[in-house]
């Protein structure tokens, strides 16, 4: 069944109205063949899903026939007379999915059931297994998630049987409403939070309860649409939920708007029973949300119940983030930057027992800007490397800690030892600092790897080494910021077997060029921001920054860092190219005279060398990030 309902004037009707599905069976007085006809009784509150079966509907239909020597009502799971036969809706009639129709059994009386949606495997009427969707933002997920049910007991062998069919979910109305203009065009989304999504449903009684092993889902729900009225915009979600009990202080929505997400908590017990309507009435005023909440059946009023929505908690879970595509994630709050994750280095020459890689999590500042001074240990990794090249989480209680790093001079200033056990999950609190939380919290947060495209389309890694931030592969552009062409080269002109492998190489003047080589905010790095990387991780720098990879000898190799270092050689002022597999060697925008510029080289050992350098000579360039 699909929804059938216009939001506009008719929006507060749709929300409070209801009417009921009924179903009428004609049938001969003795064994003829009991035919359906769907008609609709309407009442005072509304329907869940609709106002009428549609084309394709299907019902199952259990007719049980008394029994024939002491007259008392069959079982249903027992009776085998007309058990769970499926009819399917054409807009006119209903008829029989597969076999023969039902026919009446002679003058016995017969109890009768029939359900909303049909399941052709249903195995136990007494605890027929039914779920809800959890992306009820979808309308087929949200009219499947409604549960129809209707019986009628002793009834003799008349001409006509009226099914009243009845709810047997609960359904949530969400009213969403502010002063402030422009509402229309918010995207506000509303979710229902850690909800049993799975019941037993008794076909003889009509009677539910959660199932034992029940999944637990967030729910989103169907936004119904907008209306302005009294001087207020309001935007209109619904969903269908199994009833159950909502405790005093759980969370059961979250709503986002502007990139702030809101959750509301009863202040007291909330029970959704069957066929009852509950209807959240939210204002949003100054970014202060207030509730109130309704719920009404057919029946009588299930009265008013008072809550808080308070702003969720900032959270962010690192396990979920994806270190192959950056070292360095941002971390937001709808559109806004609240903070950095990065997958780092973490040394020190003066301060003991700081020498590991880590999970690092740091806030912005008042100016937006990352805060390097309030660095928190979220995990700390084992130093020594593991088979597959990486790190391994360190199993003891050492996380937790805090670094603050000098970024005039690229080093850890501070270090506080971690003494807690590891958490997947980090919060950005309201006094600017990050913490540990148990990982049953909620991630509200959304993080994005943090990577850097040149005008070509190429994107690049990140990688944080101490207060540093550079690219992690060589750079490949073809062209400078105005879209004009950079002199470039690939080793030994093999551009399809190098290029994505080493990247390119750049002449020293090609490199400098004012046409800019380098996207807007990063830079060719100068002579003493390569001295300031070396320094921090001395000695044998290099060993630290080379992938263990295509190096003609490893050594000690372990690419701590990330930068992931590769021997892609060199072009000579020639046209000849040597070098590869055995050298790594760099430009900085350092010039040292009219012909010579200056570079550093890795080798095969631990060390990173220096020279001046012939300016036609095309060597591989990195990018790092203007401070």
């Amino acid at each position: 069944m699909k929804i059938r309902i216009t939001f506009y004037i008719s929006i507060w009707m749709a929300f409070i109205q209801s009417c009921s599905v009924e179903t009428g069976l004609d049938t001969s007085l003795s064994g003829g063949e009991v035919k359906i006809n769907s008609v609709i009784s309407t009442h005072p509150v509304g329907r869940m899903t609709g106002f009428h079966f549609e084309s394709n509907d299907k019902i199952g239909f259990f007719l049980v026939p008394y029994n024939m020597e002491n007259g008392l009502p069959g079982d249903i799971d027992a009776s085998l007379y007309a058990r769970n036969v499926g009819y399917t809706y054409n807009n006119r009639a209903w008829q029989v999915i597969t076999g023969n129709s039902v026919a009446w059994p002679g003058l016995r009386k017969a109890d009768i059931y029939a359900y909303w949606p049909y399941d052709a495997s249903l195995a136990d009427a007494r605890s027929h297994l039914f779920s809800v969707k959890s992306n009820q933002e979808m309308e087929d997920n949200y009219a499947a998630s409604d549960f129809l049910w209707a019986t009628v007991a002793g009834s003799d062998p008349v001409e006509t049987v009226q099914l009243t069919f009845q709810h047997r979910m609960s359904k949530i109305n969400v009213v969403v409403e502010t002063e402030e203009t422009g509402f229309e065009d918010d995207e506000v989304a509303v979710h229902l939070s850690d909800l049993d999504m799975d019941a037993r449903i008794d076909l003889k009684e009509g009677t539910l309860s959660v199932d034992e092993y029940t999944a637990v889902s967030d729910i989103n729900m169907q936004l119904l649409g907008y209306l302005s009225e009294d001087g207020l915009s309001k935007q209109g979600f619904q969903a269908i939920v199994v009833p159950q009990l909502i405790a005093r202080g759980e969370r059961l929505l979250t709503i986002h708007h502007k990139g702030i997400q809101y959750a509301y908590k009863a202040e007291e017990d909330i029970r959704f029973e069957s066929g009852f309507t509950y209807t959240f009435h939210v204002r949003i005023k100054s970014n202060i949300l207030y509730v109130t909440v309704e719920s009404v059946n057919e029946w009588r009023d299930g009265g008013i119940f008072n809550g808080e929505l308070v702003r969720l908690p900032k959270v962010i879970d690192l396990s979920s983030l994806d270190w192959t595509k950056s070292n360095v994630y941002h971390i937001y709050e709808g559109d806004e930057l609240i903070g950095l994750a990065a997958k780092e280095y973490l040394f020190s020459r003066t301060i003991s027992n700081v020498d590991f890689p880590a999970i690092m999590v740091y806030p912005v500042d008042e100016t937006g800007a990352v805060d390097l001074t309030k660095g928190f240990i979220a995990r700390q990794l084992n130093r020594k490397m593991n088979a597959s090249f990486d790190f391994d989480l360190n199993t003891g209680q050492v996380h937790g800690g805090s670094v603050a790093f000098d970024t005039n001079e690229n080093e850890i200033a501070t270090f506080v030892k971690g003494t807690s056990a590891a958490t997947n999950k980090v919060e950005f609190l309201a006094s600017g600092e990050v913490a540990g939380v148990n990982d049953l919290y909620k991630t509200t947060l959304v993080a994005r790897p943090y990577q850097l495209t040149d005008v070509d389309g190429n994107s690049y890694p990140i990688v944080k080494i101490a207060a540093q931030y550079w690219i992690r592969e060589n750079l490949k552009t073809e062209h400078y910021r105005d879209g004009s062409a950079v002199e470039v080269y690939y080793y030994n002109n093999d551009r399809a077997t190098y290029r994505d492998i080493f990247g390119a190489l750049y002449t020293w003047d090609a490199m400098m060029d004012e046409r800019g080589i380098a996207p807007e905010g990063w830079h060719v790095p100068t002579e003493p921001e390569w001295w300031a990387l070396r320094d921090y991780l001395h000695p044998y720098p290099s060993y630290k920054l080379k992938k263990r990879a295509l190096w003609y000898t490893f050594g000690d190799t372990d690419n701590v860092t990330g930068f992931s270092a590769l021997p892609g050689g060199r072009r000579l002022n020639t046209g000849a190219f040597n070098e590869i597999y055995y050298w790594g060697q760099w430009w900085s925008s350092a010039i040292r005279t009219t012909t010579e510029g200056w570079r550093v080289y890795f080798g095969t050992d631990g060390i990173i060398g220096n020279s001046n350098l012939n300016k036609k000579f095309a060597e591989s360039v990195r990018l790092m990030r203007d401070i």
